[in-house]
C-alpha cells in the first residue's frame, strides 16, 4: 500500500479586510456590543463594579465566594474560538484579571 501526501498551493489572491473590532448582535430587548478579548480586556480592567455595569449592563452570572466573580455570556469573541463566556475577577472593588471560556 502506497500513501502519499498532496497539496495545492492556490495563486495569492486579495487579502480580505480586517474584521471589525466590536460587532453588534440584536437581541429582543436591544442591540448588544461584541467585543474581542482584547477590547473587552482594555474595556474592563481596573473599572468598579459601577463602571463594568453602566458600560456592560448587568452580569449574567455572580459569585461572591470564593472569589467575587462577574460572568459576561455572549460579550466578547475570538476568531477561531468563536462566542466566550467572560469572567471578571474584582480585588479591592475593581477588575483585576478576565479569563474566556468556550
Amino acid at each position: 500500500m502506497t500513501l502519499g501526501l498532496f497539496w495545492i498551493r492556490a495563486a495569492p489572491g486579495p487579502v480580505p479586510p480586517h474584521a471589525p473590532e466590536v460587532e453588534t448582535v440584536s437581541e429582543a430587548d436591544g442591540t448588544k456590543k461584541v467585543y474581542t478579548r482584547a477590547e473587552f480586556g482594555r474595556l474592563v480592567f481596573g473599572k468598579t463594579k459601577a463602571e463594568v455595569s453602566e458600560l456592560l449592563g448587568p452580569p449574567d452570572e455572580t459569585e461572591v465566594a470564593p472569589w467575587d466573580r462577574w460572568t459576561y455570556i455572549g460579550r466578547t469573541h475570538e476568531k477561531g474560538f468563536g462566542v466566550d463566556k467572560a469572567n471578571l475577577f474584582f480585588t479591592d472593588g475593581k477588575v483585576s484579571s478576565v479569563n474566556y471560556l468556550q
